[in-house]
């Protein structure tokens, strides 16, 4: 559809909607970067993930909105934001039909994306779903996407992350950390004991609060939990679970303070969740525990991350509730996560 050498110079990019998502798009915003090093890039994002795309070299500008209201309502004020932008170009990561609404509102000339959820007519080039798509990992869809509308090379290696955490994050990561207590010269392990979308997700809380307790014993070290509100319950439980003085921030940082925090951490230990991708893409040694989901395909990336699993018959199921006795989470003891992660994590 388009060459690399087009002049091209304003596109606009529908972000993914949530973090883990968000981060996985990154290889192809780069790629696209690549591809037109002149342009400018704007990323149209939810603002509950907005801070992932901010202080990245490949993105000149990012665009918030709030996603309250009904699809029809969303997709206006998406509209609204970008229509008297001048965009050439836009393209649409996510799969939803409220995303090309957006993009085909807004009056965008030229308008890419899958052609899934009924929304083929809103695009000026909707791409055939790959049939690799459940056998290859997550950020390859997003750089096929850009490969296929212009032309790109597609990658068959392992993307490389390249992640910045803006200098305003890590400064209110600090000084949130410091009102808590945290000490400066103590090495800290982050937790994510939680994860919003599913129950099937989380490891036992009460495993992280025990895994807290074996590292205490063996390393000098701060411990801080992170995650959203809808982990409070996770986090108390944990805390509970563990005679080891934990700070909770679960539900009390933005994300801008919570990637400033994982960027202080020496690692992060938790479930298959948003944070556990920021983790990866910053660099740190992130040991991620996955049991229903398939880390095949939506591992964070990273070359510091760990995937730590109990191998049952019924896994990955990808189901929300297990309706056994979620045997790939409780099966998985914090001694074993311990042994893990203490000689790749801890020293």
């Amino acid at each position: 559809m388009f060459s690399t050498e087009s002049e091209i110079s304003n596109i606009v990019i529908r972000g993914a909607n949530w973090i883990g998502d968000a981060v996985m798009t990154l290889p192809a915003i780069q790629a696209l970067r690549e591809a037109f090093p002149h342009a400018n890039i704007s990323i149209l994002s939810p603002e509950r993930n907005a801070d992932v795309f901010r202080a990245q070299s490949a993105i000149n500008e990012v665009i918030a909105f709030e996603t309250d209201g009904a699809a029809y309502t969303r997709a206006r004020r998406q509209a609204k934001l970008i229509r008297e932008r001048g965009f050439e170009v836009g393209i649409v990561l996510p799969n939803s039909f409220e995303s090309a609404l957006a993009l085909a509102l807004a009056n965008i000339p030229h308008r890419i994306g899958y052609a899934t959820d009924f929304r083929k007519a809103l695009m000026t080039k909707a791409v055939p779903t790959p049939n690799w798509k459940r056998k290859r990992h997550e950020s390859f869809y997003y750089l096929a996407l850009i490969a296929e509308a212009f032309g790109t090379p597609m990658q068959n290696e392992a993307p490389k992350m390249l992640y910045s955490v803006p200098e305003s994050a890590v400064a209110a990561g600090f000084e949130l950390l410091a009102q808590y207590g945290r000490r400066p010269d103590a090495p800290l392990i982050a937790i994510g004991p939680g994860s919003t979308n599913s129950a099937a997700k989380r490891w036992p809380a009460q495993y992280f609060g025990r895994l807290c307790t074996l590292i205490a014993r063996s390393y000098d070290v701060d411990f801080v939990l992170l995650g959203s509100s809808g982990d409070a319950a996770a986090a108390i439980e944990t805390s509970a679970s563990t005679d080891v003085k934990v700070i909770d921030l679960v539900g009390k940082t933005n994300l801008a303070e919570a990637i400033g925090i994982l960027s202080a951490a020496a690692a992060f230990i938790s479930n298959d969740m948003g944070l556990a991708h920021l983790g990866g893409a910053i660099g740190i040694p992130t040991a991620v525990i996955f049991g229903p989901t398939d880390d095949r395909t939506t591992r964070p990336l990273g070359a510091k991350v760990r995937i730590i699993r109990e191998p049952v018959e019924c896994s990955p199921c990808m189901l929300r509730n297990c309706p056994i006795d979620h045997r790939c989470m409780t099966r998985l003891l914090p001694e074993r996560v311990f042994e893990e992660i203490k000689n790749w994590v801890l020293n």
